[in-house]
């Protein structure tokens, strides 16, 4: 994404500077096609700058977003180990603390179940890689295993700690601050790819895009400057790149 970033901005730069010599040309610049006038050429330019501000301006929220749910997503693994910690000091009966395990280990990202090994008698088929962790490391795969693991807790009466925060009740409000801040960096989400659409609209439509349109320039530039003028021989060398992304 930052290379894709870079080139959009050097994209537009590179517009910046096309304008400039358009401008030193003067009166000798009449095109027939509206989409190289000058004045459109500067609308256009201002719609790119524009569309890039309002990413710009709605970054900084999907990033402090992110960077929260990373935050809280990280102490994930160490809190259900204390509550499996806490479960196992209650004495509670070892099928119940193997179940528990099995739900924490899949939050943790640890196997739950041993890798097969692959088996020489079937040089067809590797059975290794066919082994797949039942881990839930997505954030959605970890609120669902938090969930699991909340029911089975509230399921057993044993279970019943003095300490606050393995209570049932501190748990689920743990779990719903943790699918509150999911929620969050999912929606904050969508202000940026709607205004990343709204740029390549302006940037990269096929037929009125930067890359036509610079293209279309060119080509009209050198229909009235010498080959050798050092501004064609600029714009010649401009260069309007599109990104990876679209490509």
């Amino acid at each position: 994404m930052a290379n894709n970033e870079k080139t959009h901005a050097k994209n537009l730069e590179h517009v910046r500077i096309a304008i400039s010599i358009v401008l030193s040309i003067g009166a000798r610049f009449t095109p027939t096609n509206e989409m190289i006038f000058l004045a459109v050429l500067q609308d256009f330019e201002g719609d790119i700058d524009a569309a890039m501000q309002t990413i710009n301006a709605a970054l900084p929220a999907e990033e402090n977003a992110i960077d929260a749910r990373m935050a809280a997503f990280k102490l994930v693994s160490k809190r259900v180990t204390r509550i499996l910690k806490a479960a196992k000091g209650q004495g509670l009966s070892p099928e119940f603390i193997g179940n528990l395990r099995t739900s924490a280990n899949k939050i943790r990202g640890i196997r739950v179940t041993p890798k097969l090994a692959d088996d020489p008698t079937t040089p067809d088929t590797d059975e290794s890689a066919q082994s797949h962790s039942s881990s839930n490391r997505t954030y959605a795969g970890i609120l669902e295993a938090l969930d699991h693991l909340s029911e089975q807790l509230k399921s057993n009466p044993a279970y019943n700690p003095n300490e606050e925060e393995h209570k049932t009740a501190t748990i689920d409000a743990w779990i719903a601050e943790l699918n509150a801040l999911n929620q969050a960096a999912i929606d904050a989400k969508a202000p940026v790819r709607a205004a990343r659409e709204a740029r390549r609209e302006v940037m990269y439509n096929p037929t009125t895009g930067v890359i036509p349109r610079m293209q279309m320039l060119k080509e009209y530039v050198g229909s009235i400057l010498e080959p050798n003028d050092s501004r064609y021989v600029q714009l010649r060398k401009l260069s309007f790149t599109l990104p990876r992304s679209l490509q």
